[in-house]
């Protein structure tokens, strides 16, 4: 179990891996995309301050531009508009910086904390901005508009390393996207995206998995533990038909002997006229506990594979257990049991089969004689009980405990106590008595206690026309 759980685990850590990477990098080309998008934005808006300047400087409409300028070569003034403003220090200190910036166009830089230049080098102009109003009025309306709940934005001066403008608290914790703006190297434009549909995919297959694996482990583990059930059970069923075989075997070499040992001594001779009677009991007795064992076998299979056959007809209860106990009465009279027998006479017929009614008192009065080893006594009783005929069989033997009265209908079971291991038998009795009652509408139900001995107590229904 444990070898195909691992190999899972390792599999759900390695694409959770992959999957991070994947997140990761979706960021980071989301990222790109978005400040790639800014900047074109700003740029283009700065550009267009260029080509209106003139109408923007006398209509005052917008007041962060406060000077235009163009330029020679040599970067001398030709001509301006609006205020009049020393840039020349400024020129020699970033011309040298910007000039190298081959792939861009326009760049701003600071002549002091309040006023910014910004340079268009192919036309070779110059715009005087005044910082506060340019950031509030032209950069943070463009960065609103494209943030969002789930897009954080920020702009970072690294020349003083501070935060100049965050629309809600950013978590630099977290990861985000930093890159300098194309038009104002100055600023760093900070992108954060929050409670993304990607991350949550991850977080959710991450999920996903976790449960999957928990899943099979559970899956396993209960088909462990079905397989451990099953493997037990299997092997004390084979355990319990090994023993059935070997109390068979014994239960037939018993009667088989004696019937041998009898019929050999009659056929020698041996034995006088008026005690052959004695041995031909003997016999036929013996002959009858062959064929109740044999019985019993065969019931269980027709049973087990449900192919028995039952004929239910009007059977007077006194009769059979009479003739059983006839059967019976040599072999109870040499093992010294006292019999107490109370038969109501006036009980009806009852529902049932005929053979299966032999068979059930035999099977009762078998258990009754193997389980009792010092107090050798039964007692039957028939008596009639709101329209229903009772069987009950009683003896004083060694008793059932309590947690085996339920597992007693078993095939094959056998109580672990000493008596009981000592005492061969098929296991096969009580199973049948079982079937046999449920199959003519019967109930059956056992009372007892351990070394004080049992009481089986079986309800039949009244046979009507």
């Amino acid at each position: 179990m444990s070898l195909p759980v691992l190999i899972i685990s390792i599999n759900t850590f390695l694409n959770a891996q992959e999957d991070q990477e994947i997140v990761s990098d979706v960021q980071n080309r989301q990222l790109q995309n978005l400040h790639f998008s800014i900047n074109q934005q700003i740029r283009e808006i700065v550009l267009s301050y260029f080509s209106d300047a003139g109408r923007i400087i006398e209509e005052r409409k917008n007041s962060f531009l406060l000077s235009w300028v163009k330029l020679d070569k040599d970067g001398s003034q030709l001509e301006h508009l609006g205020a009049n403003y020393s840039f020349g220090e400024f020129l020699k200190q970033e011309d040298g910086k910007f000039s190298k910036e081959a792939t861009n166009q326009i760049k701003i830089g600071s002549i002091n904390d309040s006023i910014l230049i910004c340079r268009n080098y192919p036309k070779n102009e110059l715009l005087i901005l005044d910082k506060d109003k340019f950031l509030r009025n032209e950069l943070i309306p463009v960065l609103f508009l494209n943030s969002n709940e789930s897009i954080q934005l920020a702009l970072k001066q690294s020349s003083v390393n501070r935060i100049i403008y965050q629309k809600k608290e950013f978590n630099s914790s977290a990861f985000y996207f930093e890159e300098a703006l194309w038009v104002w190297p100055d600023i760093q434009l900070m992108i954060q995206i929050s409670n993304n549909s990607l991350e949550e995919l991850r977080q959710w297959k991450q999920t996903r998995s976790i449960v999957v694996i928990s899943l099979l482990i559970i899956i396993l583990s209960f088909a462990m533990f079905l397989f451990y059930k099953t493997y037990k059970k299997e092997k004390e069923l084979s355990r319990l038909k090994t023993d059935f075989v070997a109390n068979v075997s014994h239960e037939l070499k018993t009667p088989i002997a004696l019937i041998r040992m009898n019929a050999e001594t009659l056929e020698l001779g041996r034995v006088k006229e008026e005690k052959k009677n004695n041995y031909y009991r003997v016999i036929i007795s013996e002959t009858e506990r062959l064929t109740h064992l044999i019985n019993t076998i065969l019931n269980f299979s027709k049973i087990d594979s449900g192919k028995k056959k039952y004929v239910f007809q009007a059977v007077d209860l006194n009769e059979k257990v009479e003739l059983v106990l006839a059967q019976y009465e040599i072999f109870l009279d040499k093992n010294g049991f006292q019999r107490t027998v109370e038969l109501d006479k006036s009980i009806q017929n009852i529902y049932a089969d005929p053979n299966d009614i032999t068979e059930i008192i035999l099977n009762l009065l078998d258990n009754a004689v193997k389980y009792s080893k010092d107090e050798k006594r039964i007692r039957i009783k028939t008596f009639k009980k709101d329209k229903h005929v009772f069987l009950e069989m009683k003896d004083s033997g060694s008793g059932i405990a309590d947690k085996d009265l339920s597992l007693i209908y078993e095939p094959f079971f056998r109580a672990e106590n000493p008596l009981n291991q000592q005492t061969k038998g098929t296991g096969l009795g009580l199973s049948l008595v079982k079937e046999m009652v449920n199959a003519c509408g019967g109930k059956i139900e056992v009372m007892s206690k351990l070394n004080e001995g049992t009481i089986f107590r079986i309800q039949f229904n009244n046979w009507s026309e």
